[in-house]
């Protein structure tokens, strides 16, 4: 958790299914809160964990504070689930 605070971005390596290594960067509302996360993932056959993290951890952390404010203005959906896909 401390690395994933200093980089801005978290990392895991098969948590959840075999072969799959991913990044996340927190979506938050307007008091700083967590609302979600914004993943990428990558097959380990494909990339090496190191490089889904120097490559596409980077993109979530600028992708994430776009993805919140975008979150802020939907302030009349609060509380409730919102896919932005």
């Amino acid at each position: 958790m401390a690395l994933a605070a200093r980089r801005g971005f978290a990392a895991t390596v098969e948590e959840i299914y075999a072969g799959d290594t991913a990044v996340a960067a927190a979506i938050r509302d307007g008091r700083g809160r967590p609302l979600g996360a914004i993943n990428m993932a990558a097959l380990r056959s494909r990339v090496t964990p190191e490089a889904v993290a120097r490559r596409h951890g980077p993109r979530a952390m600028e992708a994430a504070p776009s993805i919140s404010q975008a979150c802020g203005t939907l302030g009349e959906h609060e509380g409730k689930v919102i896919s932005m896909v």
